[in-house]
């Protein structure tokens, strides 16, 4: 799992580290402290893909853009 990603337990506000791919497929990430339960609603599921998706082709395109000295 990407340690890296990580979303506040709506109970205790306790980092919950959850995988996005796995978010996607319809996984859900369990509080450590508090166990409370953070997952995404099918509805929300192509709208968050979208936008990661766009989110990643943004990442890529700044890898590649080029400063210009001022």
């Amino acid at each position: 799992m990407n340690n890296e990603q990580s979303i506040p337990c709506p109970t205790c506000q306790n980092k919950i580290p959850f995988d996005p791919i796995a978010l996607l497929q319809g996984a859900q990430f369990v509080c450590s402290n508090y166990q409370g339960v953070v997952g995404l609603a099918t509805d929300s599921r192509p709208i968050v893909e979208e936008t990661m998706g766009k989110f990643d082709e943004m990442r890529k395109n700044a890898g590649q853009v080029k400063k210009v000295d001022e």
